[in-house]
This record gives C-alpha cells, sequence and structure tokens, in this order.
C-alpha cells in the first residue's frame, strides 16, 4: 500500500491574516510530495454562488484561496447532499449560509483512490455540516429479510411520555394461574406483547424515524428562505435532538455501558479498573548494567537495587489526580462561553426573561469551598484520589453541548505530558523564593510571572537524548 497523508484543518477565521493559512498549506505542500488530502473548515468559497447572504464575499480572498489550491496541486473533490455546510441560523432577514467545509486531495490521492467522494452530512446541534469522506465508492445496499426476534426491553422507552401508562394498563395482577409463580409469569408474557406492539405503533424505530426528519431537514434547507420555514426547521431539529437522545441511550444499552458513562471519569469504577489492568502492565523482567537479566516473580529480592530506585520515582497520587487539581484551581477560561435563553424560565427560583445572556462564572464555582472543603485554592491532589470527586461540578472545559469536545483526549495527554515529566526528570527551582500563582485579569487567565524551573534528566535518558 503506498502510504499516503491526510491533512484537517480550520482556516484562519480573521481576513486580514488568512494568508498565513494559506502559506502554511504551501509548506506543508513542499514537504510532502506523496498522495495527499486536505479537509476541513477552510473559512472561505472558491467563488460567488457558494455563498448565501445580503452581502458577497471578497473576491479577492476567494482568489487567494483559488491561487493557494493551484500550488499545492489540490483540486475540490466536490460534494452530494446540502449545498451549505454552514448557517449562521438567524431569521430569514439576516440568514447566511455558506460552503465552508470541503475535501481537496492531489492527483496522485484521486489516482489511489478513485472512487473517493465526500457527502454533507446534516447536524442539528452545530452550525457546520458533517462531511462524510469515503475512499471507495458505495456499493448498492442489499435487502435483508427480516428475523422476527424475541422479547428485548429498551432503555430508551422511558422517555416516552405515555410509556408509563403503557406498562400500568399492561400489568395485570388478577391473572389467574395454578399458583402465583405462573401468575406472575403470565403477567410478564402479557406485558412484554403489549409493549412489543406500543413500540411498533406509537414509539416506531428510531433509525427510520431519524433518516426520515434528516430528508425532510435536508429539504428545507434547500428550499427558499422565510419565516415559515425557518420555525419548521427549528421544529424539525428539535425531533432530531431527542431522537438523537434515544438512539444513544440504544448505544449505551448495546454496547459497554460502564466505559460510556464512566469510564472517562475519575470514579471508583474507573479505579477498579485500572487496578485490574495491573496484573498485565507489570514489569516482568529487569536487565542490570552487565547485561544478565532478573525477573522480579522469580528471584527478586525483598527491596530493589539502588539503580532501580533511582530510575524510578513514586508519586504519592496518580497522573489523573496530579492533572486535575490545578485544572480546577486554576482554570484559564475564569467565565463560560455566553449563554442565551431562547425562552424563559426559572434558574435557581430567578426569573430570567427569553433572550438574557446568561454568564458562568467556572473560576468561583471550581473554588466553591461547599463542594471541595476548606482551603479549596490549595493545590491538593488527593481531593481526586479514590473517586473522591465523583458527583462534583468541575466545568474547566465547559459544560452541557457546548462543552469541549476534545476534553478526553485533552485530560489524557495532560496526565501523559504530566507523568513523562515527573518520571523522566529531576526539578529544581531557580531561587529559594515561592512560586507566585497569581493570575491576570481577561478572557484567559495566565499566570503573572512566569514560571521557571530547571530540569536534569534522570540518567535513564541519557542514551535516547543522545541519539536525539
Amino acid at each position: 500500500m503506498v502510504p499516503w497523508r491526510a491533512t484537517f484543518v480550520y482556516g484562519e477565521p480573521r481576513c486580514e491574516l488568512r494568508y498565513i493559512f494559506w502559506d502554511m498549506l504551501r509548506r506543508l505542500r513542499r514537504g510532502w510530495d506523496g498522495p495527499w488530502i486536505c479537509c476541513g473548515d477552510f473559512n472561505e468559497v472558491l467563488y460567488q454562488d457558494e455563498h448565501y447572504g445580503s452581502r458577497d464575499r471578497s473576491d479577492a480572498q476567494m482568489e487567494l484561496f483559488r491561487d493557494c489550491l493551484d500550488a499545492c496541486n489540490l483540486v475540490d473533490l466536490g460534494f452530494s447532499g446540502p449545498k451549505f455546510t454552514w448557517s449562521n441560523r438567524q431569521d430569514a432577514q439576516c440568514n447566511v449560509r455558506v460552503r465552508l467545509d470541503r475535501a481537496v486531495p492531489n492527483d496522485s490521492f484521486s489516482s489511489i483512490f478513485e472512487g473517493c467522494n465526500v457527502e454533507n452530512i446534516i447536524t442539528t446541534s452545530s452550525d457546520h455540516y458533517a462531511l462524510l469522506i469515503s475512499l471507495t465508492a458505495v456499493s448498492p445496499h442489499f435487502e435483508r429479510t427480516p428475523v422476527k426476534q424475541g422479547f428485548r426491553y429498551e432503555a430508551m422507552w422511558k422517555r416516552a411520555e405515555d410509556y408509563a401508562s403503557v406498562v400500568e394498563a399492561a400489568w395485570q395482577p388478577n391473572s389467574t394461574g395454578p399458583n402465583p409463580l405462573q401468575a406472575t409469569w403470565a403477567n410478564l408474557n402479557q406485558m412484554a406483547g403489549s409493549l412489543k406492539d406500543w413500540s411498533c405503533i406509537s414509539f416506531g424505530s428510531v433509525r427510520r424515524q431519524i433518516k426520515k426528519l434528516e430528508g425532510k431537514l435536508r429539504e428545507l434547507r434547500n428550499s427558499g428562505i422565510n419565516a415559515s420555514v425557518i420555525a419548521e426547521e427549528r421544529e424539525v431539529e428539535r425531533q432530531l435532538c431527542e431522537l438523537f437522545e434515544r438512539e444513544e441511550v440504544m448505544a449505551r444499552q448495546r454496547s459497554r455501558v460502564e466505559w460510556l458513562r464512566e469510564g472517562d471519569r475519575n470514579t471508583a469504577f474507573f479505579h477498579a479498573k485500572a487496578s485490574a489492568r495491573k496484573k498485565t502492565n507489570c514489569i516482568s523482567s529487569l536487565i542490570r548494567a552487565n547485561g544478565s537479566m532478573r525477573r522480579t516473580r522469580s528471584t527478586s529480592a525483598s527491596a530493589p537495587t539502588p539503580a532501580a530506585s533511582s530510575t524510578r520515582p513514586t508519586c504519592p497520587t496518580s497522573p489523573t489526580s496530579t492533572a486535575s487539581s490545578p485544572r480546577r484551581s486554576a482554570c484559564a477560561p475564569p467565565l463560560l462561553l455566553p449563554h442565551e435563553a431562547a425562552a424563559d424560565c426559572k434558574l435557581h427560583g430567578y426569573d430570567v426573561a427569553a433572550g438574557t445572556i446568561l454568564l458562568v462564572n467556572a473560576h468561583v464555582i471550581n473554588r466553591d469551598p461547599a463542594t471541595w472543603g476548606p482551603a479549596p485554592e490549595e493545590f491538593r491532589p488527593e481531593r481526586f484520589e479514590h473517586g473522591a470527586a465523583e458527583g462534583k461540578l468541575m466545568i474547566s472545559f465547559g459544560m452541557g453541548r457546548r462543552k469541549c469536545p476534545g476534553e478526553s483526549l485533552a485530560i489524557r495527554t495532560m496526565g501523559l505530558v504530566l507523568g513523562t515529566l515527573i518520571l523522566c526528570f529531576d526539578w529544581t527551582r531557580v531561587g529559594e523564593e515561592d512560586v507566585d500563582m497569581a493570575a491576570t485579569s481577561g478572557t484567559v487567565m495566565l499566570k503573572a510571572v512566569p514560571l521557571e524551573a530547571l530540569c536534569t534528566p534522570r540518567p535513564c535518558l541519557h542514551a535516547l537524548l543522545h541519539h536525539i
């Protein structure tokens, strides 16, 4: 297989700085001559017909985009589905729709994947469409003969409004039988049959409904823009959000439920799984300086050798807890993105009118003494040990639908980097004074006085750094 490269981009949103983004693509092109595909949000269009709104796009900016693609030997792959991939989701008078997202391969990539195609997938909670890039041509679908299955309880049924009434009507406590056990068995069979019939008639197939509503939403977004179309589009989006929630409940029920719910949290369940992995993630042998091997299970002594002790320092807390503590007490953004109330509502006893802008002070919430105990501003990783922080609100990466989608990756990366720095280097302070933890004011809280420290690589790293 010929090696190829894929680059996922987010274009510079400011027009005056967009030339930097085009220059970066040219540098990537000079560093790689093989098959290449570049895809993502370029924040620019190729031609004027890819923009719908009251104002036209800048011809100079579009020309720079076309020049960059020509210099990189990249060609627009086209699309199927809706044309515009971004919308400001405003009313008809102010609505703007643009094709910002695309995939552009070079000739070498297109010759390898001749059937490569792009489909714009509609979304409900995001203002961008998703790009589905298929490297091979789509094969025809063959119909399958449906297989009759037995009763299977669906957790998503509980989200239906008439679920409780259906269960109450189906359960008949006066069913008779030779003994109470058989009467209960008859009631359960009657309940299963009623729920199956209700699911087929009233609840329906979630995936079929999603496919139907997505088709309707696609038609609405391709039609003319007026007040009635915008209102109907928002109603279809609301119904799709509910169906997506039901679909997620189905996925959890059919897969590893515990990992979907708790695997990325610092809970007792996560620690139990981590402890179980110690049985396989262990050191089976050590090689001495003279080349001989020492096996821990058969010939190990009661205490480690000095060489082994000097190369494997011990940490009083886990890397996850060590990384979580500063993320709580010194979160970078003190205020989350503003939220606007879509309708009149009540929040903690306060009446909030529609259109009100709500600012969430994450800095104060993450330092609340009622939640985190005394001295919440101090660095105490033990607050997160053994599931002690389970159920406590920490919103350093946002919350709700506007939460950072890369939170799980960021937390893992922080633990990996922090653990590498601690285990591979010896650290000392430049001076004897305490580290100044004062922060600046603004949308991002940076340290007022930059941290300075001296690092010395441990002996185990000398050989590796020498080759680098």
